[in-house]
């Protein structure tokens, strides 16, 4: 969570397009928090966790960050959602630098921390129907991951404000 807020908030980037965005706890969608919860913890086994029919997600951590990648069921990644905790620019010029699809960001501004950095892949026009909710699965393991307690208090309380950067 931001410190230098008086309402916690993660920055929110897709790096395909550019769009940034402040993500706060009361956007997370409860249900969908509650199962998140649930898979979590399956997602890092070596063949992932299957969402639901023709979905599966895989995950691994390191110290500052934790990856997740939806696949469709033939392995086509559609989302890899980057959760990254602290960064002094490595890990953000990695995610530029790497790449093999184009990117709208640059490796010379990374965003403050904590951040979710979402790259849409191969799969994602392919599955139309996705669309409709990985921006609320992203939002999900994004505070799952990087300050789940913020979503539990803000269950407590009223929404947070939306807000653009």
């Amino acid at each position: 969570m931001h410190e230098d807020e008086e309402i916690p908030y993660l920055t929110h980037i897709t790096l395909n397009t550019g769009q940034v965005r402040r993500i706060y706890p009361g956007e997370v969608d409860k249900q969908l928090y509650a199962a998140m919860k649930r898979v979590w913890k399956d997602s890092f086994k070596s063949e992932g966790v299957q969402l639901f029919e023709g979905y599966r997600f895989k995950s691994f951590q390191s110290r500052r960050v934790t990856v997740g990648t939806l696949c469709n069921g033939k392995g086509i990644p559609i989302l890899t959602t980057n959760c990254c905790q602290w960064d002094d620019g490595t890990y953000w010029r990695i995610l530029q630098n790497e790449s093999w699809i184009p990117l709208a960001t640059q490796s010379s501004e990374p965003p403050p921390t904590p951040y979710v950095a979402d790259q849409l892949g191969f799969g994602f026009m392919q599955h139309e129907d996705a669309t409709a909710w990985t921006e609320d699965f992203s939002r999900c393991f994004g505070w799952l991951v990087l300050d789940a307690e913020q979503v539990i208090l803000e269950s407590k309380g009223d929404e947070s404000p939306r807000q653009a950067i």
